[in-house]
């Protein structure tokens, strides 16, 4: 009996600690950084009514990812990325359409609250780990993904003050409710430079390029109240930026 408790014994230290050293084709990622608009996405310009595409006067924010990856072989393999970001408007390009809009003075004085863009994507592709010539531990990344990005069009709320006495004479909003873009199809592309700490664990930091250009759709009303027209519009918002992204990686 003694010698049963023993041999089972050996057999469960022994398979404990091969499990403990096997490893699996998985790793996981979690990167933060700053994701910095460019294109349209960051133009300051005025949005005219029915334009498209229309700019996003967006600023740099930040940005995390979460990244899982199954290798086919030791080179390359499959990913799977879920990436989220904000990014401010921008205040003045607010204060300017509003101007030019509803036809303010040019020295009246607003006091703006612009809302941020949210952004999530969830992206599917693969990559390529490429050797750095020389060491066993440095390495660069290539990745090459597409999906799907879901965001909203972010509103914004002012006071306008009197030129004479600095006394509020009108508030408002636009959007006081971000309103919801459609769904749009994405792409990213990625490359970047990592260093293995240990067997499992490594640190890597990237620059990505993604973009997609989701729709606003909205009606507008003329001739209203005798005769009243709808009419059916669609403006485009390009949403593209580059990331600056650095964290860990650790293979299960």
């Amino acid at each position: 009996m003694s010698r049963i408790v023993i041999a089972a014994l050996t057999f469960i230290f022994f398979q404990t600690g091969v499990a403990q050293t096997k490893t699996s084709a998985f790793t996981g990622e979690l990167k933060f950084g700053a994701a910095v608009p460019v294109g349209k996405f960051s133009n300051k310009a005025l949005n005219i009514d029915g334009q498209s595409p229309s700019s996003g006067w967006a600023k740099p924010g930040p940005a995390v990812q979460v990244v899982i990856n199954y290798a086919l072989s030791k080179d390359y393999g499959l990913s799977l990325l879920f990436s989220g970001q904000q990014n401010k408007q921008d205040e003045k390009s607010v204060t300017n359409y509003l101007k030019s809009r509803f036809n303010y003075p040019a020295d009246a004085s607003f006091s703006t609250n612009a809302r941020q863009w949210k952004i999530g994507e969830i992206l599917v592709g693969g990559f390529i780990k490429i050797p750095f010539s020389g060491s066993d531990k440095l390495f660069f990344n290539v990745n090459a993904r597409a999906g799907v990005l879901k965001t909203s069009l972010p509103g914004y709320s002012y006071t306008v003050y009197s030129t004479q006495n600095g006394m509020p004479v009108i508030s408002g909003y636009g959007s006081q409710e971000s309103q919801k873009l459609s769904w749009s199809f994405c792409y990213q592309l990625t490359t970047g430079l990592g260093v293995q700490c240990s067997s499992r664990l490594y640190a890597s930091a990237d620059i990505a390029y993604s973009h997609a250009a989701p729709a606003f759709h909205y009606t507008s009303v003329t001739g209203f109240p005798d005769n009243p027209v709808y009419t059916e519009h669609k403006t485009r918002f390009p949403v593209a930026s580059v990331n600056l992204m650095a964290g860990i990686g650790y293979k299960f």
